[in-house]
Formats: structure tokens, C-alpha cells, sequence
């Protein structure tokens, strides 16, 4: 009898080690299963953090309309600082060729290397430019030696492919960064692989005997599939053994000897229960603890969520006012060419001998309700950042006293007007009219806000907005800024109309009160000008608008007063006018030959080259920038200087200054007259030309 129940207690001590064996193998398999994970979500916060940052460099290149070599290894040298990890970071041309690589230093063969040649590669970037969305290339073999992985990112300038920013991985330093905070484990080995291609593997302390604990965690990465196999060392059993299994066993044999006292049965039973139930407490103590970590790796995780939806919808918010802007410029523009016709007929018939005086002040009329529109269209051109800006060295505070006596008269008895000087304020490098223009808006608007009277604060200050701000901020160049506040005390906007107050047109004011144009004019004055704009409202409690001008280096001028310009005198010159619209090219045509002068007309550059290659050279060429027929004003120009060197240039246009961009280098030195011009403007600008030295 005491055998057999001393038999009994043998099997069911055998039953319950069985069990507890099986469990500790389960939980032991969790814990590696669990560092998988961990290890594939750091690896896929990372990456995640780093491609926002490589995207600013490229909005970077595409807000400067194309980036110079220094700057952009300045903004790839800052990055690699800031985010160890990296073999280099380069620039792909559009024949796939690498042009740049930062840092030079170690990846001297890259340069000129011909990416298109590697099918790999090739896919990669042909899928980044048609999908125009980042794309990875790997596993790949990177030519300064190993397995890794690049991404590519296509750069588009205003509809212009310029290529790609390319972002090269180095396997060890990169995931030496991830996974610092393990640095010095030997419990667990880490192997990573692309696609199914191992591209790193920690060596050292791994063990073959251990191969069936390995674990794995898979992540897609840009519609690649990186996997990370856990796989537990030696050291890891040490620090995870169990001896339960082993105590059972004991137990067991101790039982079967004593089966004849059964009080020792019964306590050794008793411990062996106690024993189970401290482990699955320990158990139970992990899972909270990786329960927690999960837990608060998810929060961090939201946050980043949240960022990047934050910079999403400034993304979006800045492409919806670049479309306005170029909608709302080549309104302006066809509407100057308009323009043009209008005042060239009305100047013309208004100069007619023999005109009655009723008629000569209906074509006065007509002349300054042409010049009321050439308003509109130049705020129209300031919202699309096409307006002609002439920066210089300007002292604000001088500007903003010089206005103060016109400000206080235009805003009334009932408003108070406070200004806030800092004496030292920063000079700014600005367009001195543009920005009284802009000053007058922001207190016009915020006059209208204060239909019942009230406060008007005009503060300035310097700051400097720093890189984190720029990453913050779409559109800002860190670095020192003179700040122009304009703060009321009216009612402020709701967050519906604050998000739209810089769309052309938009308005809250009664039909006829305003244009809606005035914030918008701003706005495009503040970008232009390589500034910042601000608004702070809250719908009761007023509005502050904060306008960043960019700080000048250069001490500001005084500005000279210009001399009187006598009236163009006649001349006899030889003159090229090209313009594709008949109406249009009428006005100069016309104003010119009754100045005297010979005038020959083209509709297009290739009429334009014609007449250039004929035998009788011309003194001076008078041609719209903007032309049909595949050449511009400034290819026509190009080919006039080689065809007869020597002759002068003159340009005219509906846009700015800046649509003389061509192949990317601009035409500087040239003149220009805008549209709609006076017949005043137009002489003298042919007389100023034609009389101008070499």
C-alpha cells in the first residue's frame, strides 16, 4: 500500500513537471518572439522619422526652384549629423547619373556612377519618378562594399523633374543607433533581411543548437518586406533557467521513498503547488511589464502619427495657395495683355488733333480706370508671388513713423493707433513700396474689424527662427528676421475663416466693402520677400498678424531723389517689336512710329529670327517675354545678341521679372516695361535703351 501511493505520487509529480516544461518553454518562446517585434517596430519608427526629414530637403530644392551645390550640402552635411546611419546622401540627374554625394569623403566612386545600369536601382527610381512618391531600392551592393538599401526621392520644381535625392543606408552604424538602448546584451542575436536576402547578421555568440528558438518579425517598408529573426544565445536560458522541472523530479523521488509518511507527501505536494503558483506570478509580473512597454510604444507612436499629419496638411494647405497663385498669375496676365490694348487706343485717340474737350475727359476716364485694374492685377500678381520686387537695405522703423500721421488720418477718432518701436531693430531687406503697401492692408483690415473703435498696436522686433521652427513651418529659412506686428482689438476670425484669410477673393465684409485681396497681397509680399507670415485669432478677442522680413547685412541708404525725366524726344532708330496678339502688338507698333522710329513686327520667334538674318541690322528689339510657337522672348533675345551682336534689349510682360528665367539661369541686365504700360513709360524705356552705353 505505502508503494503503490508513493507510485501515485511519483506519476502525478512526473504529470505536473510535464506541464510546467511545457509552459516555461511557451513563455521563454514569447520573450523571443517579443524581442522580434520590439526590434522591427524601433527599425520601423526610424525609418519613419527619417523620411519627413529627407522630404524637407527636398521642398527645400523645390521652394528655391532648383538648389546650388553648396546649399545642398550644407542640408544633406546638417541631416547626417543629426541622424547617424547613413553611408551618403546624393544627387541623381535625370539620365540617372549620381552628380553629387555628401559626404565626398569615402564615396569618391559613386560620383558619375550610372545607377540605371543595376536592375534594382533602375526600377526603383523609374518607379519614384512616374509615381512621384519616395521608392526603395534593395537589397542592393553598395559599390563602397557590404548589403544594404537606398531610397530615392523625385525632386519636381514646378512641373520640371530635376532628378533625385537619394539616401544610401549603412547597415552596422544605422542599426547601431536603433538598437543603442540593448548595447551589451548577449542573450539575443539579431539577423535582418530585404525580400528574403540577409543584408546584416550579428555574429559572436550565436549558436546552431539554438536555431529552432528563432523567431521573426516582418514590416513593410515602402512595398519592400524587411524581416527581423530573433534567435536567444546561451545566455539567455542562463538568465531565463528554470529549476522547477528539476525540483519536480526530486520531489517525485523523495515522495516515492516516504510514501509511508503522509504528512511529508502532503507538505511536499503543497510546496510544489506554491512553487507553480510563484512562477505563474512571475509570469504574469513579465506580461504586465511588456504589456506597459507595448503600451507606451504606441503613445510615442500616436505622437508621431500626429506630426506627420501636421505636416501633411501644411503640405496641402501650401500646394492648394501655390495653385491659386498660379491660376490667380495667368489671370493677371491675360488681363494686363487686355489692359495694354486699352490704354495704348485711349492715349492714342486722346493725343488726336482737333479732339472736343467732353471727348479728351472720357478718354481720361478710360485711362484711370485702366490704371484702377493695372491695381488689381499687380495684387493679383503679389498673392502668386510674381510681382516685380526691388529689395534694398531698409530701416523699418523710418517706414513705419514716416506712415504714422497717413495711418492715424485713414483710421479715425474712435481707433487709437500705439506704436511699439524697438530702437534696435534689424534693417530689412525688402522692397521699401511693397511693404508700405502691405503695412497700409494689415491696418486697413484690422480698422474694419473695429467698426465700433478700439485699439491699434504696430510693434516691431527682431527674432530669429530657428531649425526646429523651420521644420515646423513650411516655406521658413532659419536665421535672423525683423518682426512687424499689427495686433487690434476687433472680433476676430473663427478657425474657418483663419484657414482660409489668405485666399485671393476671400472676404467677410459686405458686397462692395472690400476686394478680398488685401491678406493675399501680403502674404505673396511676405513669401516673395523670403519671409514669414503669422496670424493669431480668436473669434471676440482680436487678431495679431506677425510679418518676418528677412534681416539685411547691409546698413540702409538714403534714398536720393530722382531727377526730372524730360519728355522722349523723337527718334529714327531701326526697331524688331515682337507679340503674338495682333491687338496688343498694334499699341507699341503705333506709339512708335509716330515717335519717328522704324518699325518692324514679328508673331513669333521664328518670324522674329527672319527678320534678324535679313540684311539690314536693327538697333534695338522689343519683345513679350511669354510666346507661342517654341521660343521664348528670352530665346529670341539669346539668338538676336549672336545673329547682331551689339544690339539692345527690351522686354515686356503681363508676369514678373522672374518668367525671364530660362534653362534655369535668368536674363540679368535686361530691361523690362510691364504691362499695361503708359505711352510715357514705353518712350522712355526705348529712348533709355537705345542712349545706354555698353
Amino acid at each position: 500500500m505505502p508503494a503503490g501511493v508513493g507510485l501515485v505520487f511519483f506519476i502525478l509529480v512526473g504529470v505536473l513537471w510535464m506541464s510546467f516544461d511545457k509552459q516555461s518553454e511557451r513563455a521563454l518562446r514569447e520573450l523571443v518572439q517579443s524581442e522580434a517585434r520590439q526590434h522591427a517596430a524601433l527599425i520601423a519608427a526610424d525609418v519613419d522619422s527619417r523620411l519627413p526629414a529627407l522630404q524637407r530637403i527636398v521642398n527645400r530644392w523645390q521652394v528655391r526652384g532648383g538648389t546650388p551645390k553648396a546649399e545642398f550640402t550644407a542640408d544633406a552635411g546638417d541631416y547626417i549629423a543629426d541622424m547617424p546611419g547613413f553611408q551618403a546622401i546624393g544627387w541623381t540627374d535625370d539620365s540617372l547619373h549620381v552628380r553629387w554625394i555628401v559626404p565626398t569623403k569615402g564615396n569618391e566612386q559613386v560620383l558619375g556612377l550610372n545607377l540605371g545600369l543595376e536592375e534594382k536601382r533602375r526600377h526603383a527610381l523609374e518607379a519614384a519618378r512616374d509615381n512621384r512618391v519616395p521608392a526603395m531600392a534593395g537589397p542592393v551592393d553598395l559599390v563602397q562594399g557590404g548589403k544594404s538599401f537606398v531610397i530615392y526621392f523625385p525632386i519636381y520644381t514646378d512641373g520640371r523633374f530635376d532628378g533625385f535625392l537619394g539616401a544610401a543606408f549603412k547597415m552596422q552604424p544605422w542599426l547601431d543607433f536603433i538598437f543603442k538602448p540593448r548595447e551589451g546584451r548577449d542573450d539575443i542575436t539579431i539577423a535582418i533581411s530585404i525580400d528574403g536576402t540577409r543584408v546584416h547578421e550579428q555574429s559572436g555568440v550565436s549558436n546552431e543548437r539554438f536555431a529552432e528558438w528563432k523567431a521573426a518579425a516582418e514590416i513593410r517598408m515602402l512595398e519592400h518586406t524587411l524581416t527581423v529573426e530573433a534567435q536567444p544565445t546561451a545566455a539567455f536560458f542562463a538568465a531565463n533557467d528554470s529549476r522547477l522541472p528539476e525540483w519536480s523530479v526530486a520531489i517525485g523521488l523523495l515522495l516515492t521513498v516516504l510514501t509511508t509518511i503522509m504528512s511529508r507527501m502532503v507538505f511536499r505536494l503543497r510546496n510544489e503547488v506554491g512553487e507553480r503558483n510563484r512562477a505563474e506570478q512571475a509570469l504574469r509580473l513579465a506580461q504586465t511589464h511588456l504589456e506597459e512597454k507595448v503600451e507606451e510604444r504606441t503613445a510615442e507612436l500616436n505622437e508621431e502619427i500626429k506630426e506627420r499629419k501636421h505636416l501633411e496638411n501644411q503640405l496641402l494647405r501650401s500646394q492648394r495657395m501655390e495653385a491659386i497663385g498660379q491660376l490667380t498669375g495667368g489671370i493677371a496676365h491675360d488681363f494686363n495683355n487686355l489692359l495694354s490694348v486699352m490704354i495704348g487706343n485711349a492715349e492714342l485717340l486722346r493725343d488726336t488733333p482737333g479732339l472736343d474737350d467732353d471727348a479728351r475727359r472720357n478718354l481720361e476716364s478710360i485711362v484711370r480706370a485702366v490704371g484702377r485694374g493695372a491695381s488689381l492685377t499687380n495684387r493679383l500678381l503679389a498673392f502668386s508671388r510674381q510681382q516685380t520686387l526691388s529689395p534694398r537695405p531698409t530701416a523699418i522703423n523710418a517706414l513705419v513713423v514716416g506712415l504714422e500721421e497717413m495711418l492715424r488720418r485713414t483710421l479715425g477718432e474712435t481707433i487709437e493707433l500705439q506704436s511699439r518701436l524697438d530702437a534696435g531693430v534689424y534693417d530689412a531687406l525688402i522692397d521699401k513700396h511693397q511693404f508700405e503697401d502691405a503695412l497700409v492692408n494689415l491696418v486697413l483690415n484690422a480698422r474694419d474689424a473695429m467698426p465700433g473703435g478700439g485699439i491699434l498696436t504696430i510693434e516691431t522686433a527682431n527674432a530669429r527662427l530657428d531649425e526646429a521652427y523651420a521644420a515646423r513651418n513650411d516655406e521658413v529659412t532659419p536665421g535672423d528676421y525683423v518682426v512687424v506686428s499689427v495686433s487690434d482689438t476687433g472680433s476676430g476670425m473663427t478657425p474657418e475663416v483663419l484657414n482660409r484669410a489668405f485666399e485671393p477673393f476671400f472676404t467677410t465684409k459686405d458686397v462692395g466693402a472690400g476686394s478680398g485681396l488685401g491678406l493675399s497681397m501680403v502674404y505673396g509680399f511676405a513669401k516673395q520677400s523670403n519671409g514669414h507670415i503669422t496670424v493669431d485669432s480668436d473669434s471676440g478677442y482680436g487678431t495679431t498678424v506677425r510679418l518676418y522680413l528677412p534681416r539685411s547685412r547691409a546698413a540702409s541708404a538714403r534714398e536720393r531723389v530722382a531727377d526730372n525725366i524730360p519728355e522722349p524726344e523723337p527718334g529714327s532708330e531701326r526697331i524688331l517689336v515682337v507679340e503674338d496678339d495682333p491687338d496688343v502688338r498694334d499699341i507699341p507698333t503705333t506709339l512708335l512710329r509716330n515717335q519717328g522710329y522704324e518699325v518692324v513686327e514679328a508673331g513669333d520667334g521664328a518670324e522674329a529670327i527672319r527678320h534678324l538674318r535679313a540684311d539690314r541690322p536693327f538697333d534695338l528689339l522689343f519683345t513679350d517675354v511669354v510666346l507661342p510657337g517654341g521660343m521664348s522672348g528670352a530665346e529670341i533675345a539669346e539668338a538676336a545678341e549672336r545673329i547682331q551682336p551689339g544690339i539692345r534689349i527690351l522686354f515686356t510682360t503681363g508676369y514678373a521679372e522672374s518668367a525671364l528665367d530660362h534653362n534655369g539661369q535668368s536674363a540679368s541686365g535686361k530691361v523690362i516695361v510691364h504691362k499695361p504700360y503708359r505711352r510715357q513709360d514705353l518712350l522712355e524705356k526705348i529712348r533709355a535703351c537705345l542712349d545706354a552705353t555698353e
